[in-house]
């Protein structure tokens, strides 16, 4: 190697320099390369396990959402009621089950509750903007809920 640096007439710093620069750029090609062979497609990733939860648990929300809808039969609403529930595109909250109610936005499961008992204590809701007497609804989510209801 002295010799074959003594012909080309390098110096000393100028032969650690190059072999620096060479190092380096095989270093490089080599984490290119390393990452090319993890991307590659011939890796295949097994998302079996992702599935079977994901349809687990769906399946549970599914019969959870079934359970719910027959608590209609326990809030008093006859089924006969529940044809005209949603009418022309909107709910109405007179006969909307508790599922329904929690379907609109900012409605979770207190609210839906204490919608259903004041509708049994006061027999219906004479006007959507009864909606405002219940804790929890106030003008701004009323504005929310407003163009999605109906009280007949």
């Amino acid at each position: 190697m002295n010799r074959l640096m003594k012909n080309i007439s390098f110096t000393k710093n100028e032969t650690r320099v190059i072999l620096f620069v060479i190092t380096v750029l095989v270093t490089g090609f080599s984490i290119k390369f390393y990452k090319q062979v993890l991307n590659s497609p011939s890796v295949r990733f097994d998302y079996t396990s992702e599935d079977s939860v994901f349809k687990s648990l769906s399946v549970n929300k599914v019969n959870q959402d079934k359970s719910v809808s027959n608590d209609s039969v326990k809030t008093g609403i006859e089924s006969n009621e529940n044809a005209d529930i949603r009418s022309e595109g909107l709910l109405n909250i007179n006969t909307a089950t508790r599922s329904d109610l929690i379907d609109l936005p900012g409605i979770g499961e207190s609210i839906a509750d204490k919608i259903i008992s004041y509708r049994e204590r006061n027999k219906k809701f004479k006007r959507a903007e009864d909606l405002m007497n219940i804790s929890g609804i106030g003008k701004k989510k009323f504005d929310k809920l407003k163009s999605q209801i109906k009280a007949e």
